[in-house]
């Protein structure tokens, strides 16, 4: 785990919420002090950030971590960095619904990484990220319901196939995939709906070559024409 975890005291953010019951509503937030995020929600805390603009934070709009409860009902998330804008680590459980979030410069539109991270997403937006619109790694999970992905440099979903059983995805809409220049060499992979290899189990590692990946969609192919003709013969053996 190489994500970058400052000490408490050293974390800079423009709302620190320690072990502490809040509700943050129709704020503007900014933190674009280096390494700076927008609200922290930390410990036992459970917070709800209700119709806020939060934007040109150089690290995440939003960190909730340690086992505390975070809602993000409504408004906007723009601008801000990290590895997700949204960001979701040791054990916290996130609600995200209605929030349109665009524009990471470094990172993920969301990331949930560790055991028992929890993210539940609805009818949110996740456009124009430098890496992906969602990520997961690490046995975090959750859901991503009824959202919108657009224009993401690396393509919408960014989940590694140890986690792939713990995200449930439905009614989701992605367009533009993969603007960025060179991950989209490997883009054709995703295009597929059949390709589960790639698209339900995530790249094996993001250094996964295009030959490598190539092969492993082309064995996935096979395996499901073996499929349906073995159906097929079966079904003229009555």
């Amino acid at each position: 785990d190489k994500a970058p975890y400052p000490h408490r005291k050293t974390t800079a953010a423009a709302v620190y919420c320690l072990n502490t019951s809040a509700k943050i509503r129709k704020c503007k937030i900014e933190a674009p002090g280096l390494d700076a995020r927008g609200v922290v929600v930390d410990g036992s805390s459970n917070v709800v950030i209700e119709d806020c603009t939060i934007e040109n934070c150089f690290n995440s709009g939003v960190w909730a971590k340690g086992g505390s409860l975070c809602h993000v009902e409504g408004g906007k998330i723009d601008g801000c960095g990290g590895y997700g804008a949204v960001y979701c680590t040791n054990g916290a459980t996130m609600r995200v619904d209605r929030v349109k979030q665009e524009g990471n410069p470094r990172g993920c539109g969301v990331f949930v990484l560790h055991d028992r991270s929890r993210v539940y997403l609805d009818s949110c937006q996740f456009d124009g990220n430098k890496w992906s619109g969602f990520g997961c790694r690490w046995s975090g999970g959750g859901s991503v319901t009824n959202c919108s992905f657009d224009s993401n440099g690396q393509g919408a979903w960014a989940i590694r196939k140890s986690t792939i059983k713990d995200v449930v995805r439905s009614n989701n809409r992605v367009t533009n995939d993969f603007t960025d220049e060179q991950y989209s060499k490997v883009a054709f992979l995703f295009a597929d709906p059949l390709s589960t290899a790639v698209v339900e189990k995530g790249l094996t590692s993001r250094g996964l070559s295009v030959e490598a990946a190539r092969k492993l969609v082309n064995n996935e192919r096979r395996m499901r024409e073996a499929t349906r003709f073995q159906g097929k013969f079966l079904s003229t053996c009555h």
